[in-house]
């Protein structure tokens, strides 16, 4: 048996809309993880809320967070990303003065501006952390937020006027070296430019002795593009983006017809009685 690496998006693609596991798509992988095959969440959720549908799959689950800047493999960190603390004023500054909404991935909490909550709420009601496991610190001014500065991995803007989105994204491109990508509409994840969800996968793959070709992935959005060139198999969910449809090698059902689980079975000729 050639072990295999399996890597899954959360949002749009492994959780329904009612941002729930289904029993299913469980049943599915942990049976691929008996056999020897090793799972991991692969999202651009932070660090906590990750583990914690990682844990609904089980202990050996691993995790990739924060877009690819937090790597957690048997419940130990083998990689995380350290911004540059110039650069996350840049981000914050621009943020402040096109009045975007903020937030900024740490290890044990998930750092945001005053108006985050309301906007995730309203606008953004995927990104609701599960509240048993939330952790917010709201940041009252700029002092605040560089007080922390040494635990962010990954930020995020907001903004429902797409053209001051778009121009702030515009003054980003100017920084260099960033990585910017669009996780939802109205909303961009940055980072180093050195790391996202393909460049988690490779070295997951390589932390458990398992080739490229042997790794299968599945995402629905841009945030999941990189993926293409870190997996053997790239499947697209039949709810993904066109974007990553034209990468893909095959594409599932939807998130909300247990699309994952059920290209599992498929690919590798699971009996479902055995289920």
């Amino acid at each position: 048996m050639t072990r295999k690496l399996i890597c899954s998006d959360l949002d749009g693609t492994l959780l329904t809309s009612f941002k729930r596991i289904s029993d299913y798509n469980i049943s599915v992988i942990r049976s691929l993880q008996n056999e020897g095959h090793v799972f991991s969440v692969c999202t651009g959720r932070q660090i906590r809320s990750a583990a914690y549908y990682a844990s609904l799959i089980g202990p050996d689950a691993d995790v990739i967070a924060s877009g690819g800047n937090l790597i957690l493999s048997g419940g130990t960190c083998i990689h995380r990303t350290f911004q540059d603390q110039k650069q996350l004023g840049m981000i914050y500054d621009i943020a402040e003065r096109y009045g975007l909404i903020a937030g900024f991935h740490g290890i044990e909490a998930l750092y945001v501006t005053k108006s985050f909550q309301a906007a995730v709420v309203n606008a953004a009601a995927n990104l609701v952390l599960p509240k048993e496991i939330e952790r917010r610190v709201t940041l009252q001014d700029k002092n605040e937020f560089l007080l922390h500065s040494d635990e962010y991995v990954l930020s995020t803007l907001m903004g429902m006027d797409q053209s001051k989105l778009q121009s702030a994204k515009e003054e980003l491109d100017q920084i260099g070296s960033l990585n910017i990508v669009s996780p939802f509409t109205g909303a961009f994840d940055i980072s180093t430019r050195e790391f996202d969800k393909g460049t988690a996968i490779r070295m997951l793959a390589n932390h458990h002795g398992i080739s490229i070709e042997d790794v299968i992935s599945f995402g629905d959005g841009d945030n999941d593009l990189s993926m293409a060139d870190s997996s053997g198999t790239l499947i697209a969910m039949g709810n993904a983006k066109d974007s990553l449809m034209l990468l893909a090698d095959a594409v599932a059902d939807t998130n909300d017809h247990d699309g994952v689980g059920r290209k599992l079975v498929e690919i590798f000729g699971i009996d479902e009685a055995s289920l």
